[in-house]
């Protein structure tokens, strides 16, 4: 009790021991696994650091699909450890489908740029689909912002941004 008679606050729990290290990649199944990496290469700039297929048991067990085959590249630039993560099912070929960008489970890749506004424009003239321009706000606690969003050839949602002036 405090001395005005209402029960203190009780002690939060202690937070647990980290299950995570940190972050490894994002990943996107895609159709056409050679226009993805070009896109992803040539257009964005990142490099291949792993071209790889899985097949047999290990396959199968890691996706859960009896018989899977997948060619997997990751993309990356040199210095980060979050790379992109590339997968074509080889077999069961997988439906073309994407979730509204609102949808539950819809997801989006964020990449950090130097400047949000000659990135869009440099995109823009290399083909890139943007959903919106960039967007300049400040934002409580973190300051000046801006991002914009676009897609990668199949339909990805891309978001590029800069925290700070």
């Amino acid at each position: 009790m405090t001395t005005e008679g209402t029960e203190a606050p009780a002690t939060p729990p202690a937070a647990p021991a980290p299950v995570v290290a940190g972050f490894h990649h994002t990943g996107f199944v895609v159709r056409d696994l050679a226009a993805m990496t070009a896109f992803y290469r040539v257009v964005l700039g990142l490099q291949v650091q792993l071209d790889v297929e899985l097949t047999g048991a290990p396959a199968a067990q890691l996706t859960g699909y009896p018989g899977a085959h997948v060619r997997v590249v990751f993309l990356g630039t040199p210095g980060e450890q979050h790379v992109v993560e590339l997968v074509l099912y080889l077999q069961p070929a997988g439906g073309a489908a994407h979730p509204a960008r609102n949808a539950q489970s819809a997801g989006h890749l964020c990449f950090r740029v130097d400047d949000v506004d000659a990135t869009h424009r440099a995109l823009a003239a290399r083909g890139v689909r943007f959903v919106n321009p960039p967007v300049h706000w400040e934002l409580a606690g973190a300051g000046p912002v801006a991002a914009c969003y676009g897609q990668d050839p199949e339909g990805n949602a891309l978001e590029f941004l800069k925290f700070g002036a």
